[in-house]
């Protein structure tokens, strides 16, 4: 709260100019830990053209799905420029020049220049995905973040020592896991 009488001397030197800012806090749509599995894919259809594309597990993309998945939101891509870029997350859409930017390690690393799809992430990643209104804003002063803690996880399935051992071959059928690895 700031006060201030305004006076005569005020009045006569062409009144009061105030300088005020307002910073609304920072929305954070999702914050959470996903596992990758190194070497698995997922597939994400581009709702522009309708193609269904099939994307490492381990990129930045990859990050952003398994974040979805696990905070009940959606998200949309386009590849209308070549590459697969989103364009809307959690019902907020692109509009115009403004839209869903991604940093992975901000700050510490440089801000990624190649498509989510396209950029590798690894164990122990932060990949933040931020709401940008020009090319200079950054994660530290967007006004809608979402923030995924990245683990990176070997395809590799071992029953341990004691368990039913692994018989060679090809094997059809269905397993039920008992619980969520």
């Amino acid at each position: 709260t700031v006060e201030h009488e305004v006076t005569q001397s005020d009045i006569d030197n062409g009144g009061i100019f105030l300088n005020i800012s307002l910073e609304a806090p920072q929305e954070i749509i999702w914050h959470g830990n996903v596992t990758l599995i190194n070497g698995t894919t997922f597939c994400v259809t581009a709702h522009n053209s309708e193609k269904e594309h099939v994307v490492n597990c381990t990129t930045a993309l990859g990050a952003l799905d398994a974040a979805a998945h696990a905070g009940g939101f959606n998200y949309t891509v386009t590849d209308e420029w070549g590459s697969l870029f989103v364009d809307s997350i959690a019902d907020i859409p692109n509009e115009g020049w403004s839209g869903w930017m991604y940093w992975v390690n901000y700050p510490d690393d440089p801000m990624p220049m190649v498509s989510a799809a396209e950029y590798a992430v690894e164990d122990g990643d932060v990949v933040t995905w931020y709401w940008s209104s020009n090319m200079n804003m950054t994660p530290g002063d967007s006004p809608k973040v979402l923030i995924i803690n990245v683990t990176v996880a070997s395809n590799e399935f071992d029953t341990g020592k004691g368990t039913y051992p692994s018989i060679s071959g090809t094997h059809y059928g269905t397993i039920i896991p008992s619980r969520n690895i």
